[in-house]
């Protein structure tokens, strides 16, 4: 029920926008508490200090509006999304004696045009993650012929897209002899550096610096550098966030770099994250540690935080990129694929680096991922099944 306008003043609207599942019990009781149990449900609160305190410690998993802010935003939301005008477009009419009759012979010679147009014709249908197996025994012993698609799906429903693999996408799978992974929101279901500043007490100002930097203000490196500045982690205050916080892994990854080994393809882990956070999930995956490239913390000798190791790949923007380049080149790798959620990830499939880039969305959507990836998945057993066609 819709509060009243005197009362709805006094409230706070508070969004979850990170998943329950990972997180500390403690964040997980106080937010339940708050009525907060799925992503971007939004609840009204009492303004009062017990309640603003229960948020505080929750500050970086939420958003929180007074009334007057809420109702602006959705003012703006309602403008945006109000109906257009529809657009008309007025054709003159042709006169009678204009028209063409279409004859028998016309309509003859239109069957053979598209008679011969099919028999050119090569496109390829993507096919779905569940027919892999069959569409593989189908294209392996099916005649080299031509084939017709005949597409009936409405223009602004295409019948096929990157939700499903291509025979190129499945073909460059099979070629690849290594993988490279994002770690953050791939590999892991959280994200390190957010997790880390929400356990030193930064969450907030970590995130409104990160929301900053996307706005192209700061370089990569020097929103990095702000970040860890705002941070100050120790060697001790990091020990004890990985001794409280072991890798909480994504569903199915475990499987997925199993059957990645056994079909002989090398995996590395390149992640813009912290190297001492980054190395238990490759002890935890069995992923030799030379084949990590993340970001180093560095530490004065009383441990505390001195700066990064600016030398890193990762530490800079397009770095990740760099850093398939030098994997590629320097272990001989003829086709190599790399996963992930995020822009960053996406770079990486340039010329000398991935040669096939799927995209990962069971943790975060982001849209421009979404639609630029080769593959699209929110799941990792689709990937296990076409490793495991190779």
């Amino acid at each position: 029920a819709r509060l009243p306008r005197s009362r709805r003043r006094l409230m706070l609207f508070v969004t979850l926008r990170r998943g329950l599942a990972g997180k500390q019990t403690t964040y997980v009781q106080t937010l339940k508490s708050l009525g907060l149990h799925k992503v971007r449900q939004e609840v009204a609160v009492a303004n009062n200090e017990a309640v603003r305190g229960q948020i505080d410690k929750v500050k970086h998993l939420v958003s929180v509006e007074t009334s007057a802010q809420r109702d602006t935003r959705l003012a703006e939301l309602a403008v945006k999304l109000a109906p257009k005008e529809p657009l008309v477009v007025h054709h003159k009419r042709a006169n009678a004696s204009c028209r063409r009759p279409r004859t028998a012979s016309t309509l003859s010679a239109l069957a053979t045009h598209m008679f011969a147009l099919a028999q050119t014709s090569r496109l390829c249908p993507r096919v779905a993650p569940r027919d892999l197996k069959a569409r593989h025994a189908r294209v392996s012993t099916a005649p080299n012929r031509a084939r017709v698609v005949i597409n009936v799906a409405a223009p602004s429903m295409p019948a096929t897209n990157n939700r499903e693999p291509s025979k190129e996408v499945l073909s460059l799978i099979a070629a690849a002899s290594a993988f490279c992974f994002d770690v953050d929101s791939t590999v892991c279901v959280d994200e390190g550096i957010d997790e880390l500043a929400g356990f030193l007490g930064k969450g907030e100002e970590v995130a409104a610096m990160t929301k900053a930097a996307m706005g192209g203000t700061t370089s990569f490196r020097e929103a990095l550098d702000n970040r860890l500045m705002v941070m100050q982690p120790t060697q001790r205050s990091v020990d004890a966030f990985v001794k409280e916080n072991p890798p909480k892994l994504s569903p199915g990854i475990k499987d997925l770099f199993d059957a990645l080994r056994a079909a002989n393809k090398t995996v590395y882990l390149v992640s813009g994250g912290f190297r001492p956070m980054i190395n238990p999930v490759a002890d935890a995956l069995d992923v030799p540690r030379e084949n990590v490239f993340a970001n180093d913390i560095l530490f004065n000798e009383d441990g505390s935080y001195n700066t990064f190791n600016a030398n890193e790949f990762t530490s800079k923007a397009g770095g990740k990129a760099d850093a398939v380049k030098h994997i590629k080149a320097k272990h001989g790798h003829a086709v190599m694929a790399m996963v992930g959620d995020g822009a960053t990830d996406l770079e990486a499939r340039v010329v000398g680096g991935a040669d096939v880039f799927v995209g990962y969305g069971g943790v975060q959507v982001r849209e421009n991922v979404k639609n630029g990836a080769d593959w699209f998945i929110t799941e990792f057993a689709d990937l296990v099944q076409a490793v495991r066609l190779v």
